[in-house]
């Protein structure tokens, strides 16, 4: 291969690692945001339990 070429491809590599990262992020968020609710949920459960 030649060097324009390997170039092409490690800024594909450099983009796309980029824009995957990004959606992992956003995952993380959403199930962070998600356990919290559970976390309020089972907490709220707990509490009337004991009432």
């Amino acid at each position: 291969m030649q060097k324009q070429e390997l170039n092409e491809i490690l800024h594909a590599i450099k983009y796309y690692s980029g824009e995957i990262t990004g959606k992992i992020t956003k995952l993380v968020e959403r199930m962070e945001e998600h356990f919290e609710r559970l976390e309020t949920k089972f907490t709220r459960n707990r509490v009337l339990s004991l009432q």
